[in-house]
C-alpha cells in the first residue's frame, strides 16, 4: 500500500492513499483461487491538533477524514464511496518510544447497498532500533461491524519503519488475523 501526504500549512496535510496491486490467493478442500487487480484509493485531510509533551504526559492529537472511493479493481473494489473520521493519539515515551490509539468510524455499505456504521479501532507501540528505523507492534480492529456486514477483522500487526529523506518512508510488515474474518496471514 502507498501513503502520499502533501503539506498545506503548518498543521494540515493532504492525502492520498492505495493498497496499490493487490494478489489474493486461498486454499480451500482441494482447490485453490488466486485474484489479482488494484485496489481502491482514497482521499482525505489530516488536521493537527495539538503536539505532544513528554514532560506534562500530553498527546499529540490528529483529525483524519478520509473518503474511500470505488475505484478499485472489479475483485477489490468497495461498494460506493465510503467516508470515515479517525482520531490518533499518541503518546511520547522514554528512549523515543511512543504509542498510540486511532479510534474511527466508516459509513461503509454492504454487498446489497445498504449503509452501515462500521468501527476502526488500533493501538500501537512503536520504538527506535537504529538510525532512521523503527519497529513496530499493533492490534488492529480493521473492521468492526456485525456478521451480516462480513463480521469483524482484527489482526495482530509488526513490522519496521525506514526513514528514507525527509520525504521518503517505507513501511514492511506482517499480519495475522486474530478473527474469523480476518485474512489468516497477510
Amino acid at each position: 500500500s502507498s501513503l502520499f501526504r502533501f503539506g498545506v500549512g503548518e498543521t494540515w496535510e493532504f492525502r492520498i492513499e492505495t493498497d496499490g496491486f493487490i494478489r489474493s490467493s486461498s486454499v480451500g478442500a482441494g482447490s485453490s483461487n488466486s485474484q489479482n487487480g488494484f485496489g481502491d484509493t482514497a482521499l482525505g485531510f489530516k488536521w493537527q491538533m495539538q503536539d505532544s509533551d513528554e514532560k506534562t504526559g500530553r498527546p499529540a492529537i490528529a483529525w483524519l477524514v478520509h473518503a474511500d472511493m470505488a475505484s478499485g479493481s472489479k475483485e477489490f473494489r468497495g461498494q460506493g464511496t465510503r467516508p470515515s473520521l479517525r482520531a490518533v493519539f499518541e503518546w511520547e515515551l522514554a528512549d523515543d518510544a511512543s504509542f498510540g490509539i486511532m479510534p474511527g468510524v466508516v459509513l461503509n455499505r454492504n454487498e446489497s447497498g445498504n449503509r452501515y456504521n462500521m468501527g476502526i479501532l488500533a493501538a500501537t507501540y512503536s520504538r527506535p532500533l537504529g538510525e532512521g528505523l523503527r519497529g513496530f507492534i499493533e492490534l488492529s480492529g480493521q473492521q468492526l461491524q456485525s456478521r451480516a456486514n462480513g463480521g469483524n477483522v482484527s489482526t495482530f500487526d509488526m513490522g519496521l519503519s525506514h526513514l528514507v529523506s525527509n520525504d521518503v518512508q517505507v513501511d514492511a510488515w506482517i499480519s495475522k488475523g486474530l478473527s474469523s474474518a480476518a485474512p489468516r496471514l497477510a
